[in-house]
């Protein structure tokens, strides 16, 4: 029983450092995975091309009470930016030129209003 448990232990161990390795290979070539509802499940390569609008960017929040609390609350996770926040990845849906108007009914891009832009009358994590 000894011996099984032990070899069992050795593949576990020997699995996770694989793992470890395959995950760190593919952040250093500039891949990241998107668990979150706010983009598309899926896997992302980081590109050096300027950014246009529909790209999706990566970034980190800055150090602000709102980021904070965001974190406190579950709405950021945490990971290696500047005040252990995780990286953000958000779409770009308006550049230079583009006319942007906040209203009560939500955010519009040039007169069209953005998809689940309205505003919450309340935060559900919170006062």
């Amino acid at each position: 029983m000894k011996k099984v448990t032990r070899y069992a232990a050795i593949g576990v161990i020997s699995a996770s450092l694989i793992g470890a390795v395959v995950c760190g290979l593919g952040y250093a070539a500039g891949l990241r995975i998107n668990t979150t509802k706010s983009i598309p499940v899926g896997l992302y390569k980081i590109s050096q091309k300027a950014p246009e609008k529909g790209d999706y960017v990566i970034f980190c929040p800055p150090e602000k009470a709102i980021f904070s609390l965001a974190q406190k609350r579950g709405y950021i996770g945490s990971g290696f930016c500047p005040g252990g926040y995780g990286e953000m990845m958000k779409r770009i849906l308006a550049a230079k030129g583009d006319e942007v108007a906040f209203r009560d009914d939500g955010v519009y891009v040039n007169g069209q209003l953005l998809p689940y832009s309205k505003p919450l009358s309340a935060d559900p994590g919170g006062p």
